[in-house]
C-alpha cells in the first residue's frame, strides 16, 4: 500500500497571465540559496493544464502543507515532495520571504 506525501501548496494573490487569482500551485523545493525572490512551482494554468513555471513569491501566499494522497492527480510527480524533517524549514524560509518581498 502506497503512503501518503508532503507538499507545499500556495494560492495566488495576484492573478498573471497564466494563471487566475487564487489559482492552486505546489512549490518545487530547492536545496540552499538565500532569500528566494522566485520560486520554482507547478500551477493550475487559466485553460486548467498544469504547466511548471518560476514565480514572484509576491504573487502568492496562503503557504501550508498538504498531504497528497494514493489516486491524488499529483501523485506520481516527484518534483513537489518534500521530505518531512524539511517542511517546517520550507515553510518558514518561504513566509519569510514573502514578508521581506512585501514590505
Amino acid at each position: 500500500m502506497s503512503e501518503d506525501r508532503k507538499a507545499i501548496a500556495c494560492n495566488y494573490t495576484t492573478g498573471t497571465n497564466i494563471a487566475r487569482q487564487g489559482a492552486l500551485a505546489y512549490i518545487i523545493p530547492q536545496v540552499g540559496g538565500n532569500l528566494p525572490e522566485r520560486v520554482p512551482l507547478i500551477a493550475r494554468s487559466r485553460a486548467g493544464r498544469w504547466i511548471q513555471k518560476w514565480e514572484d513569491v509576491r504573487r502568492l501566499g496562503n503557504f501550508r502543507v498538504k498531504t497528497i494522497p494514493p489516486g491524488h492527480p499529483r501523485y506520481d510527480d516527484e518534483r513537489i515532495y518534500v521530505e518531512d524533517w524539511r517542511v517546517a524549514k520550507c515553510l518558514e524560509r518561504l513566509e519569510w520571504a514573502a514578508s521581506e518581498m512585501a514590505g
